[in-house]
């Protein structure tokens, strides 16, 4: 069928608005889309206004809701919005695929453009939100208005047709790796919170059991204290001090009466009784000194061991 002169302006005129990304502003009327003859130099500056118009708005839909894509859920309690929100990056995702940038010079110009508005209703479909009526709506008005401009075009509904089929099996491969991505990221935002949760736990575990000897050890330590002030009521209270000084107060004591004996001025000792008397003397002398040593030793001991005890109850 050979194109009028009119179909064959308006084809021109949709091309070159599309190259010099330029646009008219035009009212638009019922009566308008009903009538045949309509001037087809403003349908083609309404058509490329809506279309320029259309992929800006996409443009700007598509990158404000990009980033929901990328960003990794921190919030790991119940989130009534969290459907919604998955059902908008569902949606950027499918319109970013189902939008096609069609050059005006393209012979498949309409089909590939009708084609693009239709999956994008798809995706409005798919991925269904509360306010996505607004959107739809303008699709549908600028699929309405691509569509009568390639019925005047000439555009065969079977190149139409194909055109949507491929792009909506494109749209469905692209879809399906989405879906799979999206399941190894939950599965990965699973492992890892899980993960999370159970080195929290742990933490929390050993921060209790820290807490709970701590507990314990400032416990032991005030009963210490309280049993036993300072380092001489420890002694006094264990071994057996008092018993071991007397003895080596009673050995000094005789080892003192002996040098009284022995050295006496008053005396007259033979030789033999003088050696008798130095003998006695010098056992009188190891005696004191034993039980001296022995109650060092234990006094030394007694305080080694109350600063062991007092380490392991309060350090």
């Amino acid at each position: 069928m050979e194109k009028t002169d009119a179909q064959q302006r308006n084809e021109d005129e949709v091309r070159r608005i599309m190259r010099e990304r330029g646009f008219e502003t035009a009212s638009e009327s019922k009566s308008k889309k009903k009538r045949r003859d309509f001037d087809f130099s403003i349908i083609g500056k309404v058509l490329a206004a809506i279309v320029v118009i259309g992929g800006l708005s996409f443009g700007v839909f598509a990158l404000i809701n990009a980033p929901k894509n990328n960003e990794m859920i921190k919030d790991t309690s119940d989130n009534e919005d969290a459907p919604q929100n998955a059902d908008y990056a569902g949606l950027a995702a499918c319109l970013d695929a189902a939008y096609t940038d069609v050059e005006a010079s393209d012979p498949q110009f309409y089909p590939k453009l009708i084609a693009s508005y239709k999956a994008q209703l798809d995706c409005h479909s798919q991925y269904p939100t509360p306010d996505n009526e607004s959107e739809i709506s303008d699709i549908k008005q600028r699929l309405s208005n691509v569509e009568i401009a390639a019925k005047d075009a000439g555009a065969s509904q079977a190149d139409i047709d194909s055109a949507y089929s491929s792009i909506s099996s494109n749209l469905q491969e692209r879809l399906a790796e989405i879906d799979a991505e999206a399941a190894t990221n939950d599965a990965e935002t699973e492992r890892k919170l899980r993960q999370y949760d159970e080195e929290s736990a742990a933490r929390n575990a050993e921060y209790e059991k820290q807490a709970a000897e701590r507990a314990a050890k400032e416990t032991a330590c005030a009963n210490f204290r309280n049993q036993y002030p300072n380092v001489e009521s420890y002694r006094n209270s264990k071994g057996n001090l008092t018993e071991l000084w007397n003895n080596y107060q009673t050995a000094k004591s005789e080892y003192e009466q002996w040098i009284h004996i022995t050295y006496n001025p008053n005396a007259n000792y033979n030789d033999t009784t003088n050696a008798a008397n130095e003998k006695t003397l010098s056992m009188k002398k190891s005696a004191m000194d034993s039980a001296y040593s022995t109650y060092q030793s234990a006094y030394n001991s007694l305080a080694q061991q109350y600063n062991t005890e007092y380490n392991a109850a309060c350090l």
